[in-house]
């Protein structure tokens, strides 16, 4: 794959290189598909290293191109909801047939990404019948996505539906983007502290596999009824991407939040959350603190920073 030319925000894109390979092979966009077949095509794309805060998308730009997250964590940004990006996630599919972007989407922690032109993309399409059926999945992902999102007029049933994680029960993301920022506003002009909260539970992946994806949907209902039981009057809680749920603590500073988020470490980790009852299941929690003037978007690159540092320190802890 060719490098990026590097700007003064981007990493040497060749470091890592080696592992490009794996992540690719394992996208969405490529299940199923000969990879060895598409060697040439993959030539031609462009694979670079992003920092933390690194914007690659702003609302209304137009989309040339598919980007894959390759390692690291992207955040996707609109007027009315939020999304967490994981290795092997894609963004741009409307490329094959052009349009402008819904979404800001920018680097919140240090990742990999790799650019497919608009036209590589249609290439590929013809040269293959299963990358070709993935991008018809990812744009119908898209679509659903689109239309998950709260538009003004709306009845208050179709509003309780489309703000509602179905596995959970949770508010999701698009709830959590109006309420919270609801909140950081009123915090900021009472001038009261307010910390957020992300939750990991660890492993999750591997529990998915040992269980199925019907067990590992409980596994995450279960986690998301336990921190429910164990949350204070005026906490907000939601579901963030597949693998996350944030909680906003209101009036809380983070030296506050810390005992509270080691209630909540230790109330999972005793708790019956698998179908084994033998297997113990753990989180990581990652706090940060809201400073002045501060955007939903910028505290939830910095609660997920912090997250990181909590599972790169071993995971079933709490980082701040």
């Amino acid at each position: 794959m060719a490098n990026a030319m590097a700007s003064d925000s981007e990493k040497d894109s060749s470091k890592d290189a080696s592992t490009d390979g794996d992540a690719v092979a394992n996208s969405p966009l490529f299940r199923g598909a000969d990879i060895a077949g598409l060697a040439r095509l993959l030539e031609s794309c462009q694979a670079r290293d992003l920092q933390l805060g690194d914007t690659i998308q702003s609302s209304g730009d137009e989309v040339d191109k598919l980007t894959i997250l390759l390692s690291g964590r992207l955040q996707m940004d609109s007027d009315s909801s939020s999304l967490s990006l994981q290795p092997g996630d894609c963004i741009g599919e409307t490329a094959v047939m052009g349009g402008k972007a819904t979404f800001r989407v920018a680097a919140s922690r240090d990742s990999r990404v790799l650019e497919i032109p608009a036209q590589t993309l249609r290439e590929m399409t013809n040269a293959s019948h299963e990358v070709a059926r993935n991008l018809f999945d990812l744009l119908s992902r898209n679509r659903e996505r689109e239309n998950a999102q709260v538009e003004p007029g709306q009845l208050d049933a179709q509003q309780r539906v489309t703000s509602v994680d179905m596995v959970t029960g949770l508010h999701n993301s698009a709830w959590l983007h109006k309420a919270f920022t609801r909140q950081m506003q009123r915090c900021t002009r009472d001038g009261k502290g307010l910390t957020l909260m992300m939750v990991d539970i660890d492993r999750l992946r591997d529990l998915n596999e040992r269980f199925g994806r019907e067990g590992g949907d409980r596994v995450l209902a279960n986690v998301a009824q336990t921190l429910s039981t164990h949350l204070r009057p005026g906490d907000l809680l939601a579901r963030f991407g597949d693998e996350d749920f944030l909680l906003l603590l209101p009036g809380t500073d983070i030296s506050q939040a810390v005992p509270v988020a080691e209630r909540l470490r230790n109330a999972v980790s005793r708790a019956r959350i698998a179908d084994d009852e033998s297997e113990t299941v753990t989180i990581s929690l990652g706090l940060a603190q809201m400073s002045s003037e501060q955007t939903l978007g910028s505290l939830i690159a910095s609660v997920d920073a912090a997250l990181h540092r909590a599972k790169t320190q071993g995971r079933n802890r709490v980082a701040s």
